[in-house]
C-alpha cells in the first residue's frame, strides 16, 4: 500500500510545482486538473487498504463509462515534472479508430499506468518514454509503455514480475520491487494480461492488452 501510495503522492508533488511556475490562467487549470485526478485516485487507493492487505490488489469497482484519452492524458501529467528534472520527453499516441470512450475500472486502469510511467521515468537517464494505446479485436485496448533506457535482458523479463524482483539493471534504484508485480495483478483482475518486450531501438516495453475495455465506443469518437 505505501508503495502505491508513494506513486501517486509523487505525481501530486511534480504536478504542484508545475502549477506554480505556470503563468497562464488555461496552463493552470490544465495542471490543476491534474492534480486533482491524483487526489481522487489517492483518495481511491486509501479505500482500497482493507482489501489489498488480503490480496495485494483491490477488487475491481463497478464497470463504468470514461474517456480513455483523458485518463491517458492525466496519467501523463503526473509524471511530467520527474521528467523533465531528468531532461526526458514524454509522449502520448493513439491509433486511428481507436475509441475514447472505454468501459471499465478506470482507477485501476490508472493504478497500473502510473507503475509503469513511474517505473520508466525512473530507468530512462536519457531520450524518452512513449505511452501508447491501440484497438485490437473484441474491444481489446492494448498499452503499451516503451522507453530508451538500459532495457531488461530476455532471460529477467519474467522474473521482473515478481514481488520484490529487481532485475539485474534496478538494483541501484529506490524502490522494493514491488510495481511490476502489483502490474501484473492489476493487469489479470482487469481480464488482462502485461508482458515485457525489448523496444525498437533498445530499452523496455511494457504492452497490457485489456479485453472489452473499448466495449462502449462508438467510430465517432474515436482518436
Amino acid at each position: 500500500m505505501r508503495h502505491e501510495l508513494l506513486n501517486v503522492l509523487q505525481g501530486m508533488a511534480g504536478v504542484t510545482r508545475q502549477l506554480q511556475l505556470s503563468g497562464l490562467t488555461s496552463e493552470q487549470k490544465m495542471w490543476l486538473e491534474a492534480m486533482q485526478r491524483s487526489v481522487d485516485q489517492a483518495d481511491y487507493l486509501v479505500r482500497a487498504a482493507a482489501p489489498w492487505e488480503k490480496g495485494g490488489v483491490a477488487e475491481s469497482g463497478p464497470s463504468r463509462r470514461f474517456n480513455g484519452k483523458v485518463l491517458l492524458e492525466q496519467a501523463l501529467l503526473a509524471h511530467m515534472n520527474a521528467a523533465r528534472e531528468k531532461g526526458l520527453s514524454l509522449k502520448l499516441s493513439g491509433a486511428p479508430g481507436l475509441p475514447i470512450r472505454w468501459r471499465g475500472d478506470a482507477c485501476l486502469v490508472r493504478q497500473l499506468l502510473d507503475n509503469l510511467l513511474g517505473n520508466a521515468v525512473k530507468f530512462t537517464t536519457r531520450g524518452e518514454v512513449r505511452l501508447s494505446a491501440r484497438l485490437e479485436r473484441d474491444a481489446t485496448v492494448v498499452l503499451t509503455v516503451a522507453d530508451t533506457g538500459p532495457g531488461i535482458p530476455e532471460p529477467e523479463r519474467e522474473l521482473v514480475f515478481r514481488a520484490r524482483e529487481r532485475g539485474s539493471g534496478g538494483r541501484d534504484q529506490p524502490g522494493c520491487g514491488l510495481g511490476l508485480w502489483l502490474s501484473r495483478r492489476i493487469a489479470t483482475r482487469l481480464g488482462g494480461e502485461i508482458c515485457c518486450h525489448a523496444a525498437p531501438g533498445g530499452g523496455a516495453e511494457f504492452s497490457v492488452s485489456l479485453p472489452g475495455l473499448a466495449g462502449s465506443g462508438s467510430c465517432d469518437q474515436s482518436w
